[in-house]
């Protein structure tokens, strides 16, 4: 069934979303506000197309490129953007009333469309609080790069229905996205959350003199990450237990109070910690080999290139198939 779906805002979330959904075989319209915008939205969406075919021909063939970019229709005007729209993305600035005031534009052309907000710190239930339709209306918060990620978090408000839910976590499964469903409303989700954890106690440690910046990554990198890209905590402890699986990792294993009493329990960066991000991360990304990227964009390059390979090695790249 053909089904309208809106990227309502461009820019380096709107682009990647209007990517995504082309890459699962559903064609777009993207709204902003400005021609310009628009434009800087179509370059970088040919990049990341271009950049796909490249390092994975067998999901978008070089001569589909075109093919997938003539999908997209681009436009400056609100109502013909949302008009008859089943589906809106809504990728606006993270700041509460322009949300507010992009939901009262949306519902003055649309009244039947799924809402979906790629907020990463507002709450669905303030946005959605001057809405006419908060039913509708869920957040649908993605990870960067968004085209290549798999994972989308929805949660709705206090009003959302769950025929709303529903028909988002349909409509991400099906562009090959592996979206949760959080039970209830929390600030920063689920992985921002995980993330926060993880980052407070890495900026902790090198503002201690634990170690240093690059160090911190490679235990990231060559340690638990590699694994956390494979399986996750929950299915490492499983695997930790032997045959007794996580029942008998939880209990023989235990964090020592005295680890526990040890982690960074700041709310407030360390002052120290910015120079030193700053200066380690710069001679980091200078000392990396060129093919595993030594410069801003061929770090970028080399992070899609092993996205897609863990992606294959999911299952998850056959899902991209072209018309």
């Amino acid at each position: 069934m053909e089904r309208k779906v809106v990227v309502y805002g461009g820019g380096l979330i709107g682009s990647g979303w209007a990517a995504a959904f082309l890459l699962g075989g559903i064609d777009v319209t993207v709204y902003d506000i400005s021609g310009g915008c628009l434009e800087n939205t179509r370059a970088r969406m040919r990049v990341l197309l271009e950049r796909v075919s490249r390092m994975a021909p067998e999901a978008v063939p070089a001569e589909q490129v075109e093919t997938y970019l003539r999908r997209v229709h681009y436009t400056c005007d609100a109502e013909e953007a949302v008009t008859g729209a089943a589906f809106i993305q809504e990728n606006g600035p993270e700041r509460l009333q322009v949300k507010q005031g992009m939901i009262e534009t949306i519902e003055r052309y649309n009244s039947g469309a799924v809402i979906a907000t790629s907020t990463s710190g507002q709450r669905v239930t303030e946005i959605a609080a001057n809405a006419k339709h908060p039913e509708r209306i869920l957040a649908g918060h993605p990870f960067n790069p968004v085209h290549l990620m798999p994972l989308v978090e929805l949660c709705g408000g206090e009003k959302t229905s769950g025929e709303a839910v529903e028909k988002a976590y349909r409509l991400y499964s099906e562009i090959g996205k592996m979206p949760i469903v959080l039970k209830k409303e929390c600030k920063g989700f689920v992985g921002n959350r995980l993330q926060a954890a993880l980052n407070r106690e890495v900026q902790d440690l090198v503002a201690r003199g634990v170690c240093s910046v690059e160090d911190a990554d490679r235990a990231v990198t060559y340690g638990l990450g590699m694994r956390l890209g494979l399986i996750g905590p929950h299915m490492v402890f499983e695997l930790a237990g032997g045959e007794g699986g996580i029942a008998a990792c939880l209990t023989k294993f235990e964090v020592s109070k005295e680890l526990l009493a040890d982690l960074a329990a700041w709310d407030v960066r360390p002052k120290e910690y910015y120079q030193m991000a700053v200066e380690g991360a710069r001679a980091e990304l200078a000392a990396r080999p060129r093919e595993m990227g030594d410069t801003h964009g061929g770090l970028e390059e080399f992070r899609d290139a092993g996205l897609l390979t863990l992606l294959k090695y999911h299952g998850l790249l056959k899902k991209w198939e072209g018309d």
